[in-house]
């Protein structure tokens, strides 16, 4: 129960330098100790929790938890149209406003991608009514600063709402802002920082002499040295050092840690961005109105240079400068460089590189959402998938016919050149097999095991799956890092248009259900897809020429993995090694035998694994 201030507390608050405008506006929890208190100003409504420490401090109408320090450090409060932050336009993807997503204390990748991307659609109407009655609930008279939060060495934190166990120390400047509840995940804000008009979620942290404004940092987030940031949204476990962002929805984990990067206007994860890695959103038209997607698994190398609009394919490697528009979602895995000017596109070549099955590896190891109970981001970090192996299928049949005319492909302002056209079919028919083949044996293995495997328990799990097959259908989708089909995104749709979907509460948990269902999706993805090529009457002999196909895919798949590891043991990469031993002593001594590499020992005994699972049908 909260109380008034007793005479003798406010006699010793007095005696160690306390001051306010009026005894009687000030209240205490059960538990409030004035001997912790020293040299502090109170001024309009405060309440103040239990076991406070408070020290060199000025509170103007705050609403203070139980166990917070507050040191050398003023906050305060006033009334605003936007309470906290919340309701804050984040103009993501053109720097017009033209797209807009509000800040909210519960705003995940999926509802931000959906908030974007539907700007103008009766669904997003919808989401943003339930956002908006979400932060009405919200009392925002105060100020408010929860339990255990510390508040140190500040010199302005005005109108926020800090949750439970935040940690705000050495910051130059917090106004405007919002943590949640995150004891076990606190959000620390620190040395140097000045956030405005700011969300920042569990377990991320804001260092470094950072400046964020219009901004919404993730859970697992890290914007550290000297970065800059304006109307960007960052999700799930990124990392942004350094360079600058404006106008960009990043993650999850997208990452950026070089000087003279700029981040701008496009949508991104999975990816990273090399030093100097730009972009360009200005026709010198009608001014700064442009952006783009780089698809899931983007690398931007050093020096890369985009010109907006444009559609970047999934897990492409960006080299050179293009100052075309490109749009190559169709063509995943992709090398796109800069040759004389031209941007020129190699369709495939990333899919089976040692890059591509490192990052496969990495990803789940860097996650640092462990903590968080419920993380608002759900995150599919798949390579291969119906959503990949769709875009796929369609630049396969793109290739074939430009293959019979012999000639350069031209596609959406890049060049394919006619020496690669025939490679890419190859990698993108070996592709597909290999996962169809992998995907179903995945499901044959959860029915009936890893031994004993047969031809008809492969057309067993096949008629199984083709249950779901309408559940796995239409165009599958990446909203913000989680795949689904397009049979779910519909009735997504469907049900926040028809109130079955009403509450901020509901649309997270059909997120979570859609996330959940990925597994036995993909399985019925492709078991039609199988059913599609092999036809209803495929038997036992069909299942066996099929995995003879697929037993080369994969000794394909894992050689030319090898092959390209070989790279990294070439005499070209021992430059620098030999000052005082020989070039290829002082390189083994320091790199070792290529074959004693993790990646060649995990790849050999997957390889090895996979290959085993169809002896008995063999």
């Amino acid at each position: 129960m909260d109380r008034q201030l007793t005479a003798d507390e406010v006699t010793a608050l007095v005696n160690t330098g306390c001051t306010a405008e009026d005894w009687n506006a000030v209240t205490v929890a059960d538990g409030f100790d004035s001997g912790l208190a020293s040299r502090t100003r109170f001024a309009g409504t405060v309440r103040v929790g239990a076991r406070c420490r408070l020290v060199d401090a000025s509170l103007v109408d705050v609403w203070l938890g139980n166990d917070c320090v507050v040191e050398h450090a003023t906050i305060r409060h006033s009334v605003t149209s936007e309470p906290f932050g919340l309701r804050h336009p984040v103009h993501v993807l053109a720097e017009d406003g033209a797209r807009q997503v509000p800040l909210y204390h519960r705003l995940s990748s999926q509802l931000a991608h959906l908030l974007c991307h539907l700007q103008h659609h009766p669904v997003a109407a919808k989401l943003l009514e339930m956002v908006d009655a979400d932060i009405a609930r919200l009392d925002a008279s105060r100020s408010h600063i929860g339990d255990g939060c510390r508040v140190l060495n500040t010199s302005l934190v005005e109108n926020v709402w800090l949750g439970q166990g935040t940690m705000v120390e050495g910051a130059v400047l917090i106004r405007n802002c919002y943590t949640p509840d995150s004891p076990t995940a606190p959000e620390r804000i620190l040395e140097g920082v000045r956030f405005e008009d700011g969300v920042a979620l569990a377990g991320s942290l804001l260092d470094g002499g950072s400046r964020l404004q219009s901004c919404l940092v993730g859970e697992g987030v890290i914007v550290d040295p000297t970065f800059s940031a304006k109307h960007s949204l960052f999700f799930a476990t990124s990392e942004f050092l350094l360079g600058e962002a404006a106008c960009a929805m990043a993650g999850p984990f997208a990452t950026s840690h070089h000087k003279a990067t700029l981040v701008l206007t496009c949508q991104c994860s999975f990816n990273t961005f090399g030093s100097a890695a730009n972009s360009s959103n200005h026709h010198f038209k009608l001014g700064a109105r442009h952006g783009g997607v780089l698809r899931r698994g983007t690398r931007c190398g050093s020096g890369s240079y985009i010109f907006w609009p444009g559609d970047i394919g999934a897990f492409t490697t960006v080299v050179g400068k293009h100052l075309r528009h490109i749009e190559t979602a169709d063509f995943p895995f992709s090398l796109l460089l800069e040759k004389n000017g031209e941007s020129v596109l190699v369709p495939g070549v990333n899919l089976f590189s040692a890059g591509m099955t490192r990052d496969r590896a990495k990803w789940p190891k860097r996650d640092r959402r462990a903590a968080i109970t419920q993380p608002l981001d759900f995150v599919n970090p798949a390579i291969c998938s119906p959503y990949t192996m769709q875009a796929l299928e369609i630049g396969t049949r793109l290739l074939r016919r430009s293959h019979t005319l012999d000639a350069d492909l031209r596609h959406n302002g890049a060049v394919i050149p006619a020496g690669r056209i025939a490679p890419a079919i190859q990698i993108y028919d070996t592709a597909l097999i290999f996962y169809l083949g992998e995907c179903l044996l995945r499901g044959v293995c959860r029915m009936k095991g890893e031994t004993g495997i047969r031809a008809e328990d492969f057309l067993q799990v096949i008629d199984q799956a083709m249950a779901d097959a309408t559940l796995a259908s239409g165009k599958w989708r990446d909203w913000g890092g989680m795949l689904l089909s397009g049979h779910d995104a519909d009735l997504f749709h469907h049900d926040v248009l028809n109130g079955v979907l009403a509450t901020p509460e509901a649309v997270q948990e059909r997120f979570r259900a859609i996330h959940a269902s990925y597994e036995s999706r993909e399985l019925a993805w492709a078991a039609s897809r199988w059913r599609r090529d092999y036809g209803e009457e495929a038997d036992e002999e069909t299942v066996v020429a099929f995995l003879g196909k697929w037993r080369n895919a994969v000794r394909f798949r894992y050689d030319t993995l090898l092959r390209d590891v070989g790279k990294e043991f070439t005499r070209e990469v021992m430059y620098g090694f030999g000052v005082e031993e020989s070039a290829i002593a002082s390189f083994r001594r320091v790199r070792g035998d290529p074959g004693a590499e993790e990646l060649v020992l995990e790849a050999r005994e997957e390889r090895d694994i996979l290959l085993g699972l169809v002896d008995g049908i063999m």
